[in-house]
């Protein structure tokens, strides 16, 4: 991803001195990179936004824009790891943070970029260049569809077929700032090297290892007690199920493992009972008609003083 513009041309007298820094760009932390490296950053989110699930869709609504818009990107550290003459390119690296209104506190991360000229005819010409696919875009990403769940018009969601509207209550309860750890009243829930689940630094009873990863999506508080919802990671046949942490001053207790394999849920808090609603799911090698029609049914699960059970039957 990358934006190109032209640099003003150079008074007759330099011109016609032909040096090679006639065609050199701008270096790592001058105002117009920065400037130009904020586009593209901004282009490279609403990309990766609309590769996500139903991001297409969801991209198109008036408080995605608007989003985007409010975001705020500072630079910060900005390093250059030289100039190289011979491509005319410099290499930079340098720490972005994005703010905005309704992010609960700033997402940050270190980039690597490059400015270079091209050979195009005419004044010189250069570009900035984002390398790799940095975690702090793909986060941006869904941060935006998060947000545009959040402050959408409800008139506008309510048209959506109830898939995208399940997924969008979904991500807007989720906490993409950080999942890697999940501070309760009675300790912190994290993950350890191996994959597997912590409390308080020690392994859960009974362990529970990720399969791709463990995340931390949500936690609902009442009484004496917090619950956590954690997120096993799959893959396409299987993308996610999921378990219950449920956290006293007696220490955590582990559900069994429970969903349909898809990652599209409503978890809905009355009192003391949690419900969590899936979306059916079937894997790659069934047809495209099963797995719509798989999509649209809805498997419920409700965990209320201690009891799991799915669609009215303890588990």
């Amino acid at each position: 991803m990358f934006r190109k513009f032209q640099i003003p041309a150079f008074v007759l007298i330099a011109a016609l001195l032909m040096t090679a820094c006639q065609s050199k760009p701008p270096a790592c932390g001058e105002e117009s990179t920065q400037t130009e490296l904020r586009k593209v950053m901004i282009e490279q989110i609403e990309n990766e936004a609309r590769k996500l699930p139903f991001g297409d869709r969801i991209a198109n609504q008036p408080g995605f824009q608007g989003f985007l818009n409010g975001i705020t990107l500072t630079l910060s550290e900005i390093t250059s790891d030289g100039y190289n003459s011979d491509m005319k390119k410099y290499t930079c690296q340098a720490r972005v943070t994005a703010s905005a209104s309704i992010i609960p506190k700033q997402i940050s991360d270190r980039i690597t970029y490059n400015t270079q000229a091209t050979e195009d005819p005419g004044p010189p010409n250069w570009i900035v260049q984002l390398n790799d696919k940095s975690p702090f875009v793909s986060t941006l990403a869904q941060v935006a569809l998060n947000a545009t769940s959040i402050t959408g018009n409800p008139g506008e969601q309510s048209g959506l077929p109830d898939v995208e509207r399940l997924y969008l209550a979904q991500q807007a309860a989720k906490n993409p700032i950080d999942s890697a750890s999940m501070p309760t009243r009675y300790g912190t829930l994290s993950v350890n090297e191996e994959n597997k689940l912590l409390f308080n630094g020690k392994l859960t009873e009974p362990i529970v290892e990720g399969n791709n990863s463990l995340s931390f999506l949500d936690k609902k508080s009442f009484a004496d007690q917090d619950i956590v919802l954690v997120q096993n990671t799959g893959g396409t046949a299987c993308p996610a199920v999921y378990i219950f942490v449920q956290l006293t001053q007696a220490g955590a207790t582990v559900t069994k493992t429970f969903g349909t394999c898809s990652d599209l849920y409503q978890l809905e808090q009355q009192g003391s009972k949690l419900t969590i609603t899936f979306a059916g799911f079937l894997g790659p090698a069934e047809s495209e008609q099963e797995k719509r029609a798989a999509a649209q049914k809805r498997v419920v699960y409700v965990l209320e003083n201690g009891v799991l059970s799915k669609d009215g039957k303890p588990m």
